[in-house]
């Protein structure tokens, strides 16, 4: 039987549910403390957007990673995704962040091929009241009350669920399964949160985390895309490979195995944050 593994595949984040980035410093090694009074002199001299772009990831910055510019089409993507109105309304930073002073991204990969998840990585530079302001509407948007099951998860596992912004569409596309996550300990404050939304046959899964510092927004978005019926075949070939003594294709190297980490919730790497801090 043909595994999940096959049908499973890693996406870079469709949704801009996004806004990120770093303060303006520098990056790199001081030579003392008078080598970094003329560094933080230039970074102040830099406009908005030389500042993230010299605070961006780059490979080399997080062991086992890999960083590339988005392409051209990817970009052009996101920035058509922007205008559409969210419904409710108060859900609309979860789709795209307001517009910002300027913006870079990134997209990490693990080098090693280990890790199926994607992480897009946005800086976006704002007034620091302006940067203030969207984390509160962030946390307002996903202020939990009850629960729900996550998607994908395993039967009986269970999430906090957002409360008017647990199911959100943006144009003519719907957002599910909304929940807040644990909230990382990083920068001046974060938000994190996860949802969903359909692509054809397939289940985009996000992980959001956003950190402000002064007037940067960090966004850092994991996604993968979930084949639910994949899934369920699996499954069912698990458990009756099990009732018959045998996997459906044999032995323990069998296409029958248990579900794939690829079909698993995707997470933002806490090593991953903490490089892009650094360089801020």
């Amino acid at each position: 039987m043909k595994s999940a593994v096959s049908r499973s595949v890693v996406a870079v984040t469709v949704l801009a549910a996004l806004g990120s980035a770093a303060a303006c410093g520098g990056g790199g090694d001081g030579g003392g403390a008078g080598g970094e009074r003329p560094k933080a002199s230039a970074a102040a001299s830099m406009g908005p957007a030389a500042r993230l772009e010299r605070a961006a990831l780059a490979t080399g910055d997080i062991k086992g990673y890999e960083v590339e510019r988005p392409k051209a089409s990817d970009a052009a993507e996101r920035a058509a995704a922007r205008p559409g109105q969210a419904s409710p309304a108060k859900c609309a930073p979860l789709a795209a962040l307001p517009e910002p002073e300027a913006r870079v991204d990134r997209v990490v990969t693990g080098a090693d091929g280990k890790h199926h998840t994607a992480t897009d990585v946005e800086l976006a530079a704002y007034a620091v009241t302006d940067a203030r302001n969207t984390m509160t509407d962030l946390r307002e948007a996903t202020r939990a009350v009850g629960t729900t099951k996550a998607v994908g998860a395993a039967p009986g596992a269970k999430a906090a669920e957002s409360k008017g912004c647990a199911t959100f569409r943006v144009g003519g596309h719907r957002y599910f399964g909304l929940h807040p996550l644990p909230v990382p300990d990083k920068g001046d404050e974060a938000v994190s949160y996860a949802y969903a939304h359909r692509e054809g046959e397939f289940v985009i899964r996000e992980h959001v985390t956003v950190v402000r510092r002064g007037g940067t927004l960090m966004t850092f978005a994991a996604s993968n895309l979930y084949d639910p019926e994949g899934v369920q075949d699996d499954r069912r070939a698990e458990r009756d490979g099990a009732d018959g003594g045998a996997a459906m294709d044999g032995g323990d190297g069998g296409d029958g195995g248990s579900t794939p980490t690829a079909d698993e919730n995707p997470e933002v790497a806490p090593e991953i944050i903490d490089a892009q801090l650094d360089k801020l």
